[in-house]
């Protein structure tokens, strides 16, 4: 798949079905109240945290005691990887804000900010290992390109060794 072919693939709003374990997220290992989880790329992420940026959302489920709408959301920035272009590597700034559902226009507040990959994962109780890692790059591994249902696997290939080998499946909405 082209370059160009992958972006406009990987453009929209991507909710999660499976996961292959729970350390991506404290809040994904809840039995129940779990809270759904989302990912945005391409036009609504640039809308929702800026160009150049990719971002998982989290609402429902136990955030519902956050007040109604409330969304958490993280994002970073992500560019292909040269050469592969179903590889995105991740950077920073890191955020973490608090702020409504993808679309509702309700400002965002930002929880924590980090500049380094380093700092992001020290704020989330990573070992030195962890902080000393490269930076994270999430490889897809099968994309469907049509539109609306479309499957998507992705496993963190390098980075975090906390997190490297966790794998996702989701559906484009």
């Amino acid at each position: 798949m082209s370059q160009a072919a992958f972006d406009s693939a990987l453009d929209g709003e991507w909710k999660l079905l499976w996961y292959s374990t729970s350390n991506f997220s404290p809040l994904l290992k809840l039995p129940v109240l779990r809270p759904d989880s989302y990912q945005y790329f391409g036009d609504v992420a640039s809308r929702e945290v800026g160009e150049g940026r990719v971002a998982q959302g989290l609402n429902g489920g136990v955030l519902g005691a956050l007040g109604p709408g409330a969304q958490l959301w993280l994002s970073s920035g992500a560019t292909s990887k040269e050469g592969s272009p179903g590889a995105l590597e991740i950077y920073p700034p890191f955020r973490f804000q608090l702020g409504g559902p993808v679309g509702s226009g309700r400002p965002k507040r930002t929880i924590v900010e980090a500049d380094s990959d380093a700092d992001f994962r020290a704020v989330n109780g990573r070992d030195t290992e962890a902080q000393l890692a490269p930076k994270n790059e999430y490889e897809q591994i099968y994309m469907e390109d049509a539109g609306v249902g479309s499957l998507r696997i992705s496993v963190i290939s390098k980075g975090d060794p906390v997190i490297v080998g966790e794998m996702f499946v989701h559906q484009k909405i």
